[in-house]
């Protein structure tokens, strides 16, 4: 096409008319150029490869064609006739010259020769040349593609790294950002290989709004840049009438959106499937395996049981997000597919089950993101957090994000993951860096408008009151630490007495300084920096150091009431009073070294997840208190139950033989960090205090109380809580002669219990 038509079709709307305007008036120059140099038309077939072959064409494009001959075909004179012409208008060309003996061989070694084939057509010649090509070039690579699409993956992450992922970012590359123009090709090299495909109901939708806004930018720039910086982007949102900039990038990522998480799940399943090869895997292939309740596994993908009912169980979305994210499974089409058209309303505020979820989803680790994303690509994050819309794919103000406001609250929460183990309260630290930012967006200060959000948003997520004031503070000083530190002088007690007046506590401290770490590293690398991390970590610890005075949690409060169930005519007693989301179990039986772990590990063979427990000994009468709720289906038998628990507590039946057949069968938590394990120094007891936390798994109390009394360690008292997909659990052990346990002993335990965290299967 010569620059006086692209002159002219500039004058068109900017949409994909104009495109397959400005390639077909190309197509017909091209073929002019070629039927005045060819003699022998059969012989040679001129064909548009890439975007021009997808009659993509910008005004910036540059033109690629291949000159495909036969064998013997004099090419040289014929070539420069139709390449010189094209020169000669200023247009930049990708040119070659091949037989199809030739390309066949360049794409079987080079992707992007194969990729830039995958929407070859003929412009001029012989037709049938370039139609033999393409099928041979195709059965090429449906042969070979278990090898290929493993280099094309790497090239995918290679790119990703590269050019970052667009839908987040603030200065995205539409073309080769993750999730942009390029990843549209690479979905259909995928289908192309026959291994797997995805719904591409979206795809096109979503490529031409990216294509609409890369033609703006081309037609602003008068070039063919492809990065979508700030300065342009007012001008380009007006050429595509959108209101301002904000909307073009909230728009532009959501396209691209859509576009990544096709991706996303194409590549999971190509991953999925080169691992199902063996004989086994095979006849395995269509077992549905139970994830939680009402959720199943097949083909590592989630789908919903049999059994599951969408309108009278409004916790099963939070469920099966939480379960597919902790295992890192992605959720099969058809499922949210009956989650977008068939849940009923979710309940506010939140119940406790359906808070744990939420809380043990936004603690999954780095799978968050892709089940987050899959949720929001069919708007069911709407469905438990209305307000996210506010900040779905906001661009930052400041330079120094990397990310927009959602991406950066969601990397936020997936860095608080790995510092969780410094906190007391992980699923605070979690909501708490969900909803750090969620008051941008307006012109007024928007930590004033998070604190305002957080009091609305938070007791509706099923927080009580004091939960939800520590939210809000973390919320208000979520900058507190970082200016301090690189703003004041950290020699001057003031500036220590200041920090410490706005804590309070050394719990929130803890909360706090996790948060100010993710929040860093959730912005980029002009904030992340390791002076920055040194002056916080320098604040941190003299605040720290002055709040030690302070007087320890009074665990052994929280347990008084323990004491209305002491009976010393009582041998053994068991009372269950059904509820939901959460049972109340009570066992008064008498005291043992191995008492803790083997009543968990009957309800844990019951399948009964352990949300709390608290335990206490009176004259060698153990009284211990359970909130349980059954992993699947309804509550087990309590007959069956009580000759379990009467026949583990005799020693009449070893309950962790029969844990051990199911322990292959649990799914290991997808991406967490280690447990930690401290001594908590109380010098007003008597006795050693042992704190756990940890990730949640099946069976994780049991390990832990049976490795305490393999060391002939005592637990006079234990107050165990699970907080989403994670525990706080607090012991209280001695001797078996009650005396305080030593240092040496104390250190002994310690490793035994971080051992039993990671490497004793899940269920003992």
């Amino acid at each position: 096409m010569s620059q006086i038509a692209r002159s002219n079709a500039r004058a068109l709307p900017i949409g994909k008319a104009r495109r397959l305007a400005l390639a077909s008036e190309t197509d017909a120059w091209i073929n002019q150029l070629f039927n005045n140099a060819v003699t022998e038309p059969e012989k040679y077939a001129l064909v548009a490869i890439g975007g021009y072959g997808r009659s993509e064409l910008t005004l910036g494009s540059d033109l690629d064609l291949l000159l495909l001959h036969e064998n013997g075909s004099k090419v040289d004179k014929l070539a420069e006739a139709i390449w010189y012409p094209i020169w000669n208008e200023n247009i930049k060309l990708d040119h070659s010259v091949r037989t199809i003996s030739q390309t066949r061989a360049l794409a079987a070694n080079e992707l992007a020769v194969f990729l830039g084939l995958l929407d070859a057509r003929c412009v001029a010649g012989n037709q049938e040349l370039i139609q033999s090509l393409k099928q041979t070039i195709l059965s090429d690579w449906r042969t070979m593609a278990k090898k290929r699409l493993f280099e094309l993956k790497e090239e995918v992450e290679k790119r990703k790294n590269n050019f970052g992922q667009l839908p987040h970012l603030i200065e995205p590359n539409l073309k080769e950002s993750y999730g942009g123009l390029r990843e549209a090709v690479i979905i259909r090299a995928i289908a192309a290989s026959w291994i797997t495909d995805v719904d591409h109901t979206n795809l096109d939708n979503s490529v031409e709004l990216l294509l609409d806004a890369r033609d703006a930018l081309h037609q602003v720039t008068d070039s063919s840049n492809d990065i979508l910086v700030r300065q342009e982007q007012a001008e380009i949102a007006k050429i595509l009438g959108y209101a301002n900039s904000e909307t073009l990038l909230r728009s532009v990522a959501k396209a691209a959106k859509s576009i990544a998480h096709l991706s996303d799940v194409a590549w999971y399943r190509v991953m999925a499937m080169q691992q199902r090869t063996s004989f086994m895997s095979k006849l395995r292939k269509s077992e549905r395996t139970p994830l939680a309740d009402g959720v199943v596994v097949e083909n590592k993908e989630v789908y919903l049981a049999k059994e599951a009912n969408l309108r009278n169980d409004p916790n099963l979305l939070l469920r099966a997000a939480a379960a597919s994210a902790q295992a890192g499974l992605i959720f099969s089409p058809s499922i949210l597919e009956r989650f977008k058209y068939g849940i009923t309303e979710i309940e506010f505020p939140l119940d406790q089950e359906a808070r744990d979820s939420l809380v043990s989803l936004l603690g999954s680790g780095r799978f968050l993101l892709t089940t987050w994303d899959a949720l929001d690509e069919n708007e069911l994050i709407d469905k438990f957090l209305p307000i996210w819309q506010r900040v779905r794919s906001l661009p930052q103000s400041s330079p120094v994000h990397i990310w927009t406001v959602d991406r950066h609250l969601l990397e936020a929460v997936m860095h608080a993951v790995e510092l969780s183990r410094g906190v007391s309260r992980p699923d605070l630290l979690f909501v708490g860096c969900l909803l750090h930012d969620i008051g941008k967006g307006e012109l007024t200060d928007h930590t004033l408008v998070g604190m305002q959000i957080a009091q609305e948003v938070v007791p509706q997520l099923g927080f009580d009151e004091a939960d939800t004031e520590i939210i809000v503070r973390l919320i208000e000083h979520h900058l507190l630490l970082a200016e301090t530190a690189t703003k004041r002088d950290l020699n001057d007690q003031a500036t220590i007495d200041f920090v410490k007046e706005k804590v309070k506590t050394q719990e929130f401290l803890d909360l706090l300084y996790a948060l100010t770490l993710a929040d860093a590293a959730a912005t980029g690398p002009l904030v992340n920096t390791d002076w920055r991390k040194h002056l916080i970590d320098q604040l941190y610890e003299k605040v720290k150091l002055k709040l030690q005075n302070q007087p320890n949690k009074d665990y052994q409060q929280s347990i008084k009431d323990l004491e209305k169930y002491y009976d010393p005519h009582v041998d053994f007693s068991l009372s269950v009073e059904i509820n939901k989301p959460a049972t109340e179990i009570v066992v008064v039986s008498e005291d043992h070294p191995r008492l803790l772990a083997q009543i968990s590990a009957v309800l844990t063979f019951h399948r009964l997840e352990i949300k709390s427990a608290r335990t206490k000994t009176i004259k060698n009468q153990a009284i211990t208190t359970w909130l349980v709720s059954p992993e699947f289906g309804d509550f087990p038998d309590i007959k069956i139950l009580e000759l379990d628990l009467k026949n583990a507590l005799a020693g009449q039946v070893d309950i962790f033989e029969k844990l051990n057949t199911r322990a292959s069968f649990q799914k290991i938590p997808f991406d967490t960090p280690p447990a930690v394990i401290t001594e908590v120094v109380d010098i007003n007891s008597q006795q050693t205090l042992i704190e756990v936390r940890a990730h949640n798994q099946s069976g994780l109390l049991a390990k832990l109380a049976a490795s305490m009394s393999e060391l002939n360690v005592l637990i006079q008292a234990a107050i165990v809580q699970t907080l989403g997909s994670e525990v706080v659990d607090v012991f209280y052990v001695t001797e078996l002669n009650e005396d305080k346990l030593s240092t040496e002993r104390v250190a002994e335990l310690i490793k035994a219990l971080d051992y039993a965290c990671a490497y004793v299967r899940p269920t003992i």
